[in-house]
């Protein structure tokens, strides 16, 4: 049966991207092209439409009015009918869309900014590695660099020096992960999605350690 990716969120009222009406086939990894009733633009850090790659806001009959109790986030995330959702994609020549992650999750190594997702992909791209996630930990020098931790496949054996050249060799040299760590899974919220929070501090605590 075909899969295909979708984005949308609760509050930003229905599904936004997804295979293009005109029959276009997706490129892998993409969440697709914008749908009809709706209206999609990608801003850059000070809130300037037009970026190629940016937080994501979204505008349609079923943007949320506001949230319930919050009207400090509510004038924050909305704006002119405009919802900021904290999304950062960027967007190739055919208008197909790409999501990088979480604009809270970047961070800045040496002055360049890191995003997690494009440096988890770059690890999902090599052969025997299941799962990865990545996060920021203290550096003297630059401030913060890349760490990851990844779940190896069944029956793969993963050396950490092999997935930082892995990296470097296909990515620029401020976003591989300095330190990786093999795990037997990530640990998970209880809705199922990583828990981010608990793989920074575990990250952290071996990098305190001086563990690759």
């Amino acid at each position: 049966m075909p899969v295909a990716e979708t984005y949308g969120l609760t509050e930003g009222g229905p599904v936004m991207l997804g295979p293009p009406l005109d029959g276009r086939a997706v490129p892998r990894g993409s969440c697709g092209a914008p749908w009809p009733e709706g209206e999609v633009r990608l801003v850059d850090g000070d809130g300037r439409p037009g970026t190629r790659l940016g937080e994501l806001e979204v505008r349609n009959p079923g943007v949320t009015p506001g949230y319930y109790k919050l009207p400090e986030v509510t004038k924050a995330r909305i704006r002119d009918g405009w919802l900021a959702t904290g999304d950062l994609f960027r967007i190739d020549d055919q208008g197909f869309y790409y999501f990088c992650g979480r604009t809270d999750d970047a961070f800045k190594c040496g002055g360049e900014t890191v995003y997690p997702k494009e440096v988890e992909n770059r690890l999902l791209s090599f052969p025997g590695v299941a799962d990865a996630a990545v996060a920021p930990i203290p550096h003297p020098l630059k401030g913060a660099v890349p760490a990851a931790m990844v779940v190896a496949a069944r029956g793969a054996t993963l050396e950490a020096d092999a997935l930082k050249r892995h990296c470097l060799a296909h990515g620029p040299a401020y976003a591989h992960p300095r330190r990786v760590v093999v795990v037997a899974a990530l640990p998970l919220t209880g809705v199922g999605k990583v828990d981010t929070g608990a793989v920074r501090a575990r990250l952290a605590a071996l990098a305190d350690e001086g563990t690759a």
